[in-house]
């Protein structure tokens, strides 16, 4: 190789090792940028985090508002029981029976532990599930349905709808759900037996009759297996319970005249309020939950992550070319620093100029003796350097 063309190999060599370089620190700023990019992204999320918090503290006299708004929950729950006792003024007058009445002798036979919304409800249900022929009847119903509770454990409004539902449709399967447990076909002997008429002859109001009459009486052996109507701890705490209540049912009779006309007024006022309130939750709620938002974080998190790596990747591959680069570098110029040797007068000389070169003592003097060697066999002995 002519010493020529090691020169450009070299100056290849050392732009090519410069190239690198500068890509491996390319790749460096880049890492670096993408950092300061994800950094902001961060403090992006930091200051979103602030805003919830800066909301949330101005959430604090908004739950305000709502506490003072509870005080009408009580305006609100006797609004409830006006309508509910104009609805059952109405069923009571279509059975023909005297609503106030059944639903004295409910609360009678409750001794208080339940109010008298509660013994209204129980009435409607009753009627509009049994009709004309249960409405009647409904305190024995009740009557009942409280023993069975006792007994059984179930909540008293449950047991009795089982037993009105059970009789209205005449099946006594119904109330097994209750635990309540009848010999209907029995009952129905009983009945026929009473008015002169075969259980076949019995009509099917009769036969429901019948049902009722087996269920009265079981809840009456029901109750002197019990002990009889004594009352018990958790009849206190219901009894408790329902005064608490009445007291505020009293006090919402007292505000509803008063509030009725402040509430609509207070009402028109609030529907923009509420629009904007609905408007500001669903901005925080998308921005929250936005797929843009997540995707940004996804994309953010997909690009970033394999960014380091191929930066690693990258630096250690540049780095490995680098040296590889060098290393044919050197021997480039070990190569060149060789045939020109050959061309000194002397070893002196030789070994010098092998140490300018950035060889230590030692190597330059075996560079010499290797040259001096290659030199002699290709003259045929005569050596080019002298001693």
């Amino acid at each position: 190789m002519a010493a020529g063309d090691l020169e450009a190999s070299i100056k290849v060599t050392d732009q090519f090792s410069g190239s690198f370089a500068k890509f491996n620190t390319a790749l460096g700023e880049s890492g670096r940028r993408a950092g300061d990019a994800f950094g902001g992204f961060q403090r992006l999320t930091t200051g979103a985090a602030g805003l919830s918090g800066a909301l949330l503290t101005l959430g604090g006299p908004l739950a305000a508002v709502g506490g003072a708004l509870q005080a009408f929950n009580l305006a609100r729950q006797a609004a409830e029981n006006e309508r509910l006792a104009k609805s059952y003024e109405a069923l009571a007058a279509s059975a023909n029976v005297n609503g106030r009445e059944v639903v004295a002798k409910i609360k009678e036979i409750a001794d208080g532990t339940i109010d008298e919304s509660e013994a209204i409800k129980l009435a409607n249900l009753g009627i509009l599930r049994g009709g004309q022929q249960l409405a009647s009847q409904l305190p024995q119903i009740f009557e009942a349905a409280r023993t069975f509770s006792k007994a059984t454990g179930q909540d008293v409004a449950q047991v009795f709808q089982s037993i009105i539902e059970g009789v209205s449709s005449g099946q006594e399967r119904m109330l097994r759900a209750s635990n309540i447990v009848v010999d209907y076909d029995d009952a129905q002997k009983k009945l026929a037996d009473s008015i002169g008429k075969t259980v076949a002859q019995l009509t099917d109001q009769q036969k429901k009759q019948a049902l009722l009459n087996a269920v009265t009486e079981k809840a009456r052996a029901t109750q002197e297996a019990l002990g009889g109507t004594s009352e018990d701890n958790l009849d206190v705490f219901d009894r408790f319970s329902v005064q608490l209540k009445e007291l505020g049912d009293v006090a919402g009779k007292v505000l509803l005249p008063a509030l009725i006309p402040i509430l609509k007024l207070v009402g028109a006022l609030l529907q923009p309020v509420a629009a904007l309130a609905d408007a500001i939750s669903a901005t925080m709620d998308a921005a929250s939950k936005s797929d843009t938002l997540k995707a940004f974080g996804d994309a953010a998190n997909f690009v970033l992550a394999p960014l380091g790596f191929l930066t690693m990747a990258f630096s250690k591959t540049a780095e490995a070319v680098r040296n590889v680069v060098e290393q044919s570098r050197q021997a480039a110029v070990n190569l060149k620093a060789g045939m020109n040797v050959q061309n000194f007068s002397s070893v002196d000389e030789a070994r010098q100029q092998l140490e300018d070169l950035g060889f230590q003592a030692a190597e330059a003097a075996q560079q010499v003796k290797d040259f001096q060697r290659l030199s002699t066999d290709r003259s045929g002995g005569s050596d080019s350097v002298k001693q």
